[in-house]
C-alpha cells in the first residue's frame, strides 16, 4: 500500500526523534537499523526509503538532538536574564542530565564515539558545538569578542567534560562532587561543604590581624598582621597573591574587605583547601 507524502515526512521525523533518543542513551553502535525502526513503529524494509545509510540517520539525530538542547538553553537564558551562566550551570551540570543521557546533550553522550565515523556525524556534532559556543560568548564577559569565545570554549569543555566522567564513575558521591565543583566554578560560588577534607577550621570571626588560622589537631598557624594578608604559599593555579588586604582585589582568594575575609568560599594552595 502506498504511503503519502505526508506520511512518509512524518514516518521519517518520528524515526529522527527516536534515533536521537536511543542513539545518546546506548551509542552509535548499541542499536541497530532493524531495533530502531521496531522502535519507530516501522518495518526494516522500509529505512532505506528515508536515509542513504545509519550514518546518514545519525548525522541527523545528532543535528536534531543538539537543535533541542539549544532551544533549551536559550529558555533558561530568558528565564534568568541576571544570572545566565549560573542557570546554564545549573541545567547541564545536574545529576537529572547525568541519569537521563537520552534527552541530554549530544557531545556529551557521543563526542567520543564521533571520533570514529564519517565524516556527516563529526560535522553535525560540530556545527552543534559552535552554536553552543556562540550562545555562550554571548552570555559571558569580556574585553573584546575573542576573549569572550576563549572563555566559552574552555567553559563548555569543562561542562561536558564533567559530565562525562560523572557517568563514567562507580562512585554517585564522586560523581555529584565532579558535578557540583565544576558548576561552582563556572557560577562564581563556592562549592558544597559536604565534601570538604579542609586541614583548617573555620573561625567564627575570621577578622584580618584579630583571629589565627586554626589548624585541624591544634598546631600553631601563622598569625596574618594587621591589614596583610595571611602567609600562604602562592596559588599554583592562580598565580600569585597580590593584595595589601585593604579592599582591593585579591588573586589567589577574590574581592577582600578590610573588616575581614571574603564570604565563604575556598582556595586551593598546593594542595590544601582552605575555608575562606
Amino acid at each position: 500500500m502506498k504511503v503519502s507524502r505526508e506520511r512518509a515526512a512524518e514516518n521519517r521525523e518520528r524515526i529522527v526523534e527516536i534515533a536521537s533518543r536511543l542513539f545518546r542513551e546506548r551509542g552509535f553502535d548499541g542499536i541497530g537499523v532493524a531495533d530502531l525502526m521496531k522502535s519507530a513503529g516501522l518495518t526494516h524494509g522500509g529505512f532505506y526509503g528515508h536515509f542513504d545509510s545509519k550514518e546518514d540517520l545519525m548525522a541527523q539525530a545528532c543535528a536534531r538532538a543538539l537543535e533541542g538542547s539549544l532551544s533549551k538553553w536559550r529558555e533558561r537564558i530568558e528565564a534568568d536574564p541576571d544570572n545566565p551562566l549560573a542557570a546554564l550551570a545549573a541545567l547541564y551540570l545536574s545529576g537529572a542530565h547525568r541519569d537521563q543521557p537520552g534527552t541530554g546533550c549530544a557531545l556529551a553522550a557521543l563526542g567520543a564515539e564521533a571520533a570514529r565515523h564519517e565524516p556527516p556525524v563529526r560535522h553535525a556534532l560540530t556545527d552543534g558545538l559552535r552554536a553552543f559556543i556562540d550562545l555562550l560568548g554571548g552570555v559571558l564577559p569580556g574585553r573584546s569578542k575573542a576573549a569572550r569565545r576563549e572563555k566559552a570554549l574552555a567553559t563548555f569543555a569543562g561542562m561536558v567534560g564533567a559530565v562525562v566522567l560523572a557517568r563514567a564513575v562507580d562512585d554517585p558521591a564522586l560523581g555529584e562532587e565532579i558535578l557540583q565543583s565544576v558548576s561552582a566554578s563556572i557560577a562564581g560560588r563556592p562549592p558544597s561543604a559536604g565534601r570538604c577534607s579542609d586541614p583548617f577550621a573555620k573561625h567564627p570571626r575570621p577578622f584580618f590581624g584579630e583571629a589565627p588560622w586554626q589548624p585541624v589537631g591544634g598546631s600553631a598557624a601563622t598569625r596574618a598582621a594587621p591589614g596583610a594578608c595571611p602567609t600562604l604559599p602562592d596559588c599554583a593555579a592562580l598565580g600569585p597573591r597580590r593584595s595589601s588586604c585593604d579592599g582591593t582585589d585579591c588573586r589567589a582568594r577574590g574581592p577582600l574587605r578590610t573588616a575581614g575575609l571574603p564570604r565563604c568560599g575556598r582556595s586551593r594552595h598546593n594542595g590544601i583547601e582552605l575555608h575562606l
